[in-house]
């Protein structure tokens, strides 16, 4: 019997030994897997807590492009499609609309070094340059953003991400594009990692912790810290960690409702000065095309071609803008204004400035343009205005007249600069064209990356959507905000009970432009006569009417001066048409003196009477409805505009030459 016990003791301590040298195998194992962990990935996924914060880092460094050879092979030969990847990885816009910016600009700079070096002038040298270095600009912005939504470390200076895409574009993407699809980064939530070690230093007691990192799920990448596995899918609500959930403006109350107001207006302002900047240069310069196109009547062919594609285009998004898309169409619309601003410059350059019929048909084609590009833009942004405060719409209607403004008194600076330098109309004219392709350029960025998601725009867009409104949509998932509730739509009232409703705002619309139109441009510039100021008299008479029109757009703050009585807008709009024997009149027998006040009081009635009108007509409506009423008064004040500029041409009766 004691030997039966004596062997038990010895079996079982014969199994305990091998179970002690099995686990210690074991922990061998996997100290010594710990041991050989690849360093870029311990790197690349470790995250430091740095003043209560958590950061991540960039997967290798710049230079380290050929750690992948797929992504290097695709930065090398087709940096936009990468380019345009990441941005649709990262949430900030589609990968076409970021790949054919990215390629716009890229051909752009190449073509101009392909020109400076087959003709050997300089302007197109610098004209390269500035490209170049808006293209570094562009890819630095977001690779800023890129480093503050993810929180990755790096320099926190955004002239460093400009230089590194500068210097070597290729190499950049390529690091980009490692850290975004090697953390599993889909649109714009960061998954992160299913072979990453996750080091974290407790805030409380300053233990130290290393746990396996599992890629968490969208709802899991809302925690605020990357370890951390989210309770019941409650997501927490930290602003300084970029999986955070956003609480919108529905979801906040009454606080949001207020907040972003001033910059709000702002923003407006900024997008109405680019809604028509490029068309105002092209207005402006009007002298220039008088000197290279002298018998062919360029301000008013220009209108007159401008203005039917806007009124055609006008007509079909307005009975299609519940099923058009806001936030695409008025992209769209500044896109075409880049690129149609552009063409111009380069119409001019291949052409040396010389008078050909070619060159002025391209230029009524890019007119057109311009028109198509105004339906897309105005109809759009007053559509979406119409629902949120009048400041909104008077700022928009303000920043339309100061781009006119604008570009009136930069052309009589340009005028005095180059009027006694060769080629001075032409290099000024250069001039406007370059500076309204930048701003237009300017305006895709701003609208489409900051202006949805301003406080008060989305409150007001979310409030739109709960009324059934379908062309907000896309501006609410640019700014975070994703309805998942089935919205009830109720009933609103169609175009034409709409039109019946409000057929007095339209008509008072489309009579300010008749008249306006039908005096503005091509009467100042052919029917005004020669008097002492010479070749200057008609610059400054477009420079008061924009002046005046712009100041007008602001007195409706005024409360006494505010029209709101339907009779009284009626009264107002009628009687401008004594304008039409003054300017007759005064033009055939007084000086320059009183036809710059008759001017003046052209643009101050223009001005008032307009955003009078659209700031009145909207009220009482809900958020669909006041969308298609915006579009329905858009397309009333272009059908003024294209009526106005053809009855211009009827001041050419009796003048020895048509």
């Amino acid at each position: 019997m004691a030997d039966l016990v004596n062997e038990g003791k010895v079996g079982g301590g014969g199994c305990g030994a091998a179970a002690a040298a099995a686990e210690a195998e074991e922990e061998k194992v996997l100290l010594e897997g710990m041991a050989v962990l690849d360093f870029d990935m311990l790197c690349s996924t470790v995250a430091l807590q740095n003043q209560g914060k958590w950061r991540l880092m960039w997967e290798g460094e710049v230079l380290d492009c050929f750690d992948d050879h797929r992504i290097a092979i695709e930065s090398a030969c087709c940096p936009c499609y990468r380019f345009g990847k990441n941005m649709r990885r990262a949430g900030f816009g589609s990968c076409l609309l970021q790949g054919i910016v990215y390629l716009i600009l890229a051909v752009s700079a190449l073509l101009n070094c392909i020109a400076f070096t087959v003709t050997r002038r300089h302007y197109f040298l610098y004209l390269g340059i500035a490209i170049s270095i808006l293209l570094g600009m562009y890819l630095g912005f977001f690779r800023t953003r890129i480093k503050k939504k993810f929180k990755i470390r790096g320099s926190d200076s955004p002239i460093d991400d400009c230089v590194y895409h500068l210097i070597c574009p290729c190499c950049t993407i390529c690091q980009e594009s490692r850290t975004l699809e090697m953390n599993n980064v889909e649109d714009g939530t960061w998954l992160g990692r299913g072979d990453a070690i996750c080091i974290s230093t407790l805030v409380d007691n300053h233990k130290v912790f290393v746990e396996p990192h599992i890629p968490l799920s969208p709802i899991a990448a809302q925690t605020n810290d990357p370890c951390e596995t989210p309770k019941c899918g409650v997501a927490a609500a930290d602003p300084d960690f970029p999986h955070t959930g956003m609480t919108t403006a529905v979801e906040s109350g009454t606080p949001a409702r207020v907040e972003g107001k001033w910059t709000a207006v702002f923003v407006c302002w900024i997008l109405g000065f680019g809604s028509l900047v490029a068309w105002n240069s092209m207005l402006t310069i009007s002298d220039y095309y008088y000197q290279v196109f002298p018998n062919y009547h360029p301000s008013r062919v220009l209108v007159l071609m401008y203005e039917p594609f806007a009124v055609g285009t006008m007509a079909i998004l307005a009975y299609n803008e519940s099923r058009i898309d806001t936030r695409w169409r008025n992209i769209a619309g500044y896109c075409l204004f880049f690129l149609s601003s552009l063409l111009c410059i380069i119409v001019d350059l291949a052409t040396s400035g010389k008078g050909s019929i070619g060159a002025y048909v391209g230029i009524c084609v890019l007119s057109a343009a311009f028109g198509v590009a105004d339906a897309h833009v105005q109809g759009g942004m007053v559509g979406d205005l119409s629902f949120m405060l009048p400041e909104f719409m008077q700022s928009f209607f303000a920043g339309l007249a100061a781009s006119g403004a604008v570009t009136s008194g930069l052309r009589l600076v340009t005028k005095a600069a180059f009027d006694k330098s060769n080629d001075g109309l032409r290099k000024g004219a250069m001039l406007f064209l370059a500076i309204s392709t930048l701003m237009e350029f300017f305006c895709i960025f701003l609208y489409a990356y900051y202006f949805s998601k301003i406080p008060i725009v989305k409150y007001f867009r979310s409030k739109a959507a709960s009324e059934g409104s379908k062309t907000v949509s896309a501006d609410l998932a640019a700014a975070g905000i994703h309805k998942t509730e089935e919205v009830k739509h109720e009933d609103r009232l169609s175009l034409k009970q709409l039109l019946y409703q409000n057929i007095d705002y339209a008509i008072d619309l489309f009579l300010i432009y008749v008249l306006t139109l039908s005096i503005f441009p091509g009467f100042l510039y052919e029917n005004t006569g020669t008097h002492h100021l010479g070749s200057w008299y008609s610059l400054v008479l477009i420079a008061m009417y924009n002046v005046c029109d712009l100041i007008a757009r602001y007195t409706p703050l005024i409360d006494f001066l505010r029209i709101e009585s339907r009779k009284g807008l009626a009264t107002a709009v009628a009687a401008r048409f004594l304008f039409i024997p003054a300017f007759y009149f005064t033009a055939k027998y007084a000086d320059e003196g009183w036809m710059i006040m008759l001017v003046s009081f052209l643009g101050l009635s223009n001005g008032h009477l307009t955003v009078c009108v659209m700031t009145a007509a909207p009220k009482g409506y809900k958020g669909p409805e006041q969308n298609a009423l915006g579009n329905l008064l858009v397309l009333f004040l272009l059908g003024g505009l294209f009526t106005g500029a053809s009855l211009d041409w009827l001041w050419l009766i009796g003048k020895g030459s048509f």
